[in-house]
């Protein structure tokens, strides 16, 4: 059984910029996550992936979709690491992870851990 809790998705998409580069078109975050650009260097753009408030908890449902383009190069991060808790609702708690690479892109997933403490249920 679960029960209702904070939704939330953070969405990213690198494209190749045609001089030599990557953009981000797409960078998109809400509630508890929050994705922040940073100084990339070369032909790579850099994402950190930065924990807005306390999650997930029992109920919570987060998902963070990337979609690295042909040509494009892209580097995610995080602050610091996540740590799933039990909260106050009942019901299980989902993390979902969804990533795209097109042939000839690059991604390098380089988040801190995701920590599920006692009593915590994380799917």
């Amino acid at each position: 059984m679960t029960t209702a809790g904070v939704r939330a998705t953070a969405r990213l998409a690198a494209r190749a910029d045609g001089r030599g580069g990557t953009a981000l078109p797409v960078l998109e975050s809400e509630g508890p996550l929050a994705l922040r650009r940073t100084r990339g260097t070369g032909d790579e753009a850099r994402v950190m992936l930065v924990g807005a408030m306390s999650g997930p908890l029992g109920g919570d449902r987060f998902a963070v979709e990337a979609e690295v383009g042909e040509g494009a190069r892209l580097r995610v991060g995080s602050a610091a690491a996540t740590i799933a808790l039990p909260g106050q609702a009942k019901g299980e708690a989902r993390y979902d992870v969804r990533i795209e690479v097109a042939a000839g892109g690059e991604l390098r997933w380089l988040p801190e851990q995701l920590i599920s403490a006692k009593g915590s249920d994380l799917r």
